[in-house]
């Protein structure tokens, strides 16, 4: 996020923003000509201030990409609210006229994550759920102890637990995880839009036992999909 959120929820040890240090690591690359993307996490206190990601991108000058993740509630996002549905639409809309816009001014565009892999799975709707490794047995986070977790969000929940690395993975435990994580996205398969999104984030949904609950995903989503069809 820019400056006045980022340190709200980026600190450093000592209990300072560390805004001013990710801008120095930015500076290194741009000064060496190294192009970057970066992902903005979006909660319900940034939501409506998204288009200003794209101003800053272009202020920062090496920026090819901006990915938006929406908060996942594990972990330190326990202390923080996702975006509602209606206002992360919104802030999608007016991010793409930032970036039209932009584009424009500076004959050169900023791509979207969400857009290009809409675009990517409307040549090849197999990728579908591509992105979830847990789902696809690909995934192995390991925390300090060394035990192993099918995601880094779940690390430290034990249904997400695979092995520890003195030991290896448990075939069994990466199975089973698998098919909960499968069974768990059947909604999603069940979507108009699903071919062009690609299924949404297990991480993201878990413990929502009203899928609806949780639409701010799917609202991102649909927004870039509608892009690509105009």
């Amino acid at each position: 996020g820019r400056p006045a959120v980022n340190d709200k929820l980026r600190l450093k040890k000592n209990g300072y923003g560390a805004t001013g240090e990710i801008l120095k690591g930015i500076d290194v690359l741009r000064r060496n000509n190294i192009a970057c993307g970066v992902t903005c996490v979006v909660t319900s206190e940034n939501v409506d201030t998204l288009e200003g990601i794209v101003d800053f991108a272009y202020f920062l000058g090496n920026i090819r990409k901006i990915g938006f993740d929406i908060l996942r509630g594990q972990g330190r996002g326990r202390n923080l609210q996702p975006p509602t549905p209606a206002a992360m639409q919104q802030a999608m809309q007016r991010v793409f006229a930032r970036c039209d816009e932009l584009a424009k001014l500076t004959g050169m565009r900023i791509a979207i994550a969400q857009q290009e892999r809409a675009q990517l799975l409307c040549k090849d709707c197999s990728l579908t759920f591509g992105h979830c490794y847990a789902m696809n047995g690909e995934a192995a986070f390991v925390d300090a102890k060394g035990d192993i977790y099918a995601c880094s969000s779940l690390v430290g929940n034990a249904d997400f637990y695979l092995g520890n690395v003195y030991n290896g993975l448990e075939p069994a435990l990466v199975e089973k995880t698998k098919q909960v994580i499968a069974e768990s996205m059947d909604f999603c398969r069940q979507c108009d839009d699903f071919k062009l999104c690609g299924g949404g984030c297990f991480a993201r949904w878990y413990g929502f036992e009203d899928k609806s609950a949780y639409g701010a995903e799917c609202s991102m989503k649909r927004e870039a999909i509608k892009r690509i069809q105009k």
